[in-house]
């Protein structure tokens, strides 16, 4: 977080996202309704339950954030302010 606060973010923000770890999935990042509609665009699925795309949301969101994460770090170490997309990839090959 140290970082995070380092790099420009609020940590008042911060604190919120640990707030969202206790209150579950209600409050997602990513919209719902087009959650449902990519997992649609597979001709199999015709219907889901509301819990199976919360939790597909919640783990896009943990992807991303890792991602981003591991590309931040990766900028850090080669002492950039943009991240690029060797970071990116580093951070997935490794």
């Amino acid at each position: 977080m140290k970082e995070y606060e380092e790099a420009g973010g609020d940590a008042a923000h911060a604190d919120a996202d640990a707030d969202d770890d206790e209150k579950g999935a209600e409050e997602l990042g990513l919209p719902l309704a087009r959650v449902k509609r990519i997992m649609k665009l597979d001709k199999e699925v015709k219907n889901m339950q509301v819990d199976a795309s919360k939790c597909v949301a919640k783990c896009a969101e943990l992807f991303i954030e890792s991602l981003v994460e591991g590309s931040f770090h990766g900028m850090k170490a080669n002492k950039r302010k943009t991240i690029k997309y060797n970071d990116v990839e580093h951070h997935v090959l490794r």
